[in-house]
């Protein structure tokens, strides 16, 4: 299974973020999911700081985009490792011996 796959649909199923989609996806392929934590409270925290509202927008938009980039994250991490690397589950490996192969080669 593909991370950047598995985040597009994962973010595209979600109504809410179709403003940030494609920020947050980038976002969540760029970063783990403690940094994406550490952005978040940053960006929580400006915002209570924020003088202006430009800023205010900004920092929003900014929390919008971090919090569905790190609910994607989590959500592929949740995902077991076997189901990662392969499209089928572990008791099908005799039926793709190829694919298993090819997963040892460097």
């Amino acid at each position: 299974m593909d991370q950047e796959k598995f985040l597009s649909d994962f973010l595209s199923g979600c109504t809410e973020a179709t403003s940030v989609r494609v920020e947050a996806e980038v976002t969540a392929l760029l970063h783990s999911t403690a940094e994406l934590s550490v952005l978040l409270r940053s960006c929580e925290e400006n915002l209570k700081t924020a003088a202006t509202p430009e800023q205010t927008a900004t920092f929003s938009r900014e929390i919008k985009k971090y919090s569905f980039a790190l609910a994607a994250k989590e959500a592929w991490e949740k995902i077991p490792p076997f189901k990662r690397m392969v499209p089928f589950p572990p008791s099908r490996v005799g039926d793709n011996p190829g694919t298993i192969e090819g997963l040892f080669k460097v």
